[in-house]
């Protein structure tokens, strides 16, 4: 039997040596030919079936709630416990975050930032950070961007509204996760998230009077006015993030010996392990905090940071060997978060039966079918690499999967925020498929946030993939990219 390798090796071939790899190699490629695509002929949206046609509903509003349902018919028909069992009082928000909060646990609250791959990464990193530190992390939702999506401004999404993380809790020793709408009612949030089913954890009372039973339902408490007192990271280069989900915080500069050079906080970002153990031992604000803010000119806070509910800004920038690698190089490994986290998070199966079926009628085949393997291209706009390049790169891939996994893949299929069909024109001559949401009404069907959400399902489903270089912020990329590593590294 021959030597395993490791994908990642194969990943990170220098460009000098040939754009090879699965993922985050397209830099500037000067190759001047056009790729020859042997048995490939014009394709576009298939037509063996209706797509989606079994979906049954019409308006937008109507869908998280449908994939709810659709996750657990999916899952057959099971209950799952809740994420957040043993870590709250009760069940239904209350009128502030506290208010639900256990005496003998501690918590760690911070904002998922940036798009939709940054919030993906803030949220491994805040799970990651309260389990080294001995906390229950309370995740904020994701926040829809109407420069992203290209709509108007969005509902917030729940976490678990696109995640499965039991198989990540359950990696970290069974560890509690809340959602931020589990313990207060905010102006983003789906309205459904503002009624929960009681599941019997607690003997529970409703307002009345009356002891609750399982299945009953418990509206949120209108949200009162809290005061929080929060760490912040980005407070001493200039960057303060605000939480929209809260109407009054009061901030404290963290301490610079968290940062992972000194008094630099935006060269290395800030350390993971300094951080944790700064979290775990938490209780003053150090004098040095407040002498920052006087530095800074900002008034002193009347609210300072809890110790049971340590509440920063954000954590995306914290890494775990920061003198090791540089900003998101971390990632890319494979380690820190990622390893801890990350590789443990699934997307919801309803989300995957959607992207499957768009796939299959992609590639103009039946929805009873088994999906073939395919290769997956990102595109960003405005990328300077033209369409020749990204063929001929797609092309080397291809030819490494064939001779080093002994994989031949038929059918490539790329995703773009590019809405010019004339930059899009010479790959579909190629016989590559188009993950066209306008063509698909998918917007129109199920909101905004689904073509994003949908492309990076797709992708992540891909046996090869080929993305974007160094493209952290972009919401397709990273994701896909891991999660193709992991699972070829154990194939």
């Amino acid at each position: 039997m021959s030597k395993p390798f490791n994908m990642r090796r194969l990943i990170h071939r220098s460009v000098l040596g040939g754009l090879s790899g699965l993922a985050l190699c397209l830099v500037s490629w000067t190759i001047l030919y056009r790729p020859q695509w042997a048995g490939l002929t014009p394709r576009h949206l298939g037509h063996a079936h209706e797509l989606w046609a079994d979906v049954p509903f019409a308006e937008p509003e109507q869908f998280w709630g449908w994939l709810a349902e659709e996750n657990k018919r999916i899952r057959g028909g099971e209950e799952t416990r809740r994420m957040s069992w043993g870590a709250l009082k009760s069940q239904g928000a209350k009128a502030t975050v506290r208010e639900n909060l256990r005496d003998d646990r501690r918590y760690l609250l911070s904002a998922l930032s940036g798009g939709f791959t940054n919030e993906f990464m803030s949220m491994s990193n805040v799970i990651y950070l309260a389990h080294e530190s001995n906390r229950i992390p309370i995740l904020m939702p994701f926040m829809g961007h109407e420069s992203q999506f290209g709509g108007p401004p969005l509902h917030d999404l729940a976490v678990s509204d696109v995640f499965d993380l039991r198989l990540a809790s359950a990696h970290l020793g069974g560890m509690p996760i809340v959602e931020l709408h589990e313990l207060v009612a905010q102006d983003y949030q789906q309205h459904r998230h503002k009624v929960t089913k009681f599941d019997g954890e607690f003997e529970q009372e409703d307002a009345s009077g009356r002891t609750l039973v399982p299945g009953d339902l418990i509206v949120a408490e209108p949200a009162g006015q809290e005061i929080l007192g929060c760490w912040n990271y980005a407070l001493t280069h200039g960057r303060p993030l605000m939480f929209r989900q809260f109407n009054d915080v009061q901030w404290v500069p963290i301490p610079k010996a968290v940062y992972a050079n000194d008094d630099d906080a935006t060269e290395f970002g800030a350390d993971l392990v300094k951080i944790s153990s700064f979290m775990r031992d938490a209780q003053a604000v150090p004098e040095e905090s407040l002498q920052t803010l006087d530095q800074l000119d900002r008034q002193r806070p009347s609210v300072l940071p809890d110790p049971r509910l340590f509440c920063i800004d954000e954590v995306f920038w914290y890494i775990d060997q920061p003198q090791r690698w540089h900003r998101h190089a971390e990632w890319h490994s494979g380690s820190g978060a990622w390893a801890a986290v990350g590789k443990h998070v699934r997307y919801q199966p309803a989300l995957v039966r959607l992207a499957d079926e768009y796939l299959l009628h992609a590639f103009g085949m039946g929805s009873d079918q088994s999906l073939p393997p395919f290769f997956a291209v990102h595109i960003r706009r405005g990328a300077a690499t033209t369409t020749e390049h990204y063929a001929h790169a797609a092309w080397e891939v291809l030819r490494d999967i064939k001779e080093l996994l002994n994989i031949d893949i038929q059918r490539i299929i790329f995703t773009t925020d590019e809405r010019d069909p004339e930059w899009r024109a010479p790959l579909l001559s190629y016989g590559w498929h188009f993950v066209d949401h306008d063509a698909a009404g998918t917007s129109e069907r199920f909101g905004h946030w689904m073509p994003t959400l949908l492309d990076t399902v797709i992708l992540s489903r891909a046996t090869g993939f080929l993305g974007t270089a160094d493209s952290t912020c972009e919401p397709h990329d990273l994701y896909a990219y891991l999660l193709l590593a992991d699972k070829l590294d154990q194939d």
